[in-house]
């Protein structure tokens, strides 16, 4: 079975662009296969996933890894990245997630009606509770 997690920045409602080079940083060091649109993450506990992003672009404003690892890196990353861009984390049927409460009001109100209000998080292991609770 696969699971989704989609990670997505938002401003007024729109979808707003953060630096890619985020993305290098936090999971640069764990690819393991560079494709223009995938890359494939292998951590050092055996955690594995694939991160759909477009590596083409200086800017973007989401992506999606399929398959998430339990590896304690992946989560940290996404906590970063939570922390540093206006971003959202949200998975079919939950989410979403967010560790500023000011990026609340940048969401989508479609968003927040169909997926609920976010849950702020500060920590990795908030967000896989958060998971888990959907």
């Amino acid at each position: 079975m696969s699971f989704d997690l989609f990670l997505q920045s938002f401003h007024n409602g729109e979808p707003t662009a953060f630096p890619f080079s985020l993305i290098e940083r936090g999971f640069g060091p764990y690819t393991s296969v560079r494709e223009e649109k995938c890359w494939v993450l292998h951590y050092p506990d055996g955690g594995r996933c694939e991160l759909y992003v477009d590596s083409t672009q200086e800017e973007i404003d989401d992506f999606m890894a399929a398959r998430p690892p339990a590896s304690p890196e992946f989560w940290e990353t996404l906590l970063d990245l939570l922390r540093e861009t206006p971003s959202c984390l949200y998975w079919p049927g939950g989410g979403p997630v967010i560790a500023n409460a000011s990026v609340r009001d940048h969401l989508p109100k479609r968003m927040i009606e169909k997926l609920g209000e976010p849950t702020i998080v500060s920590t990795p292991e908030q967000i896989c509770e958060a998971i888990r609770k959907n």
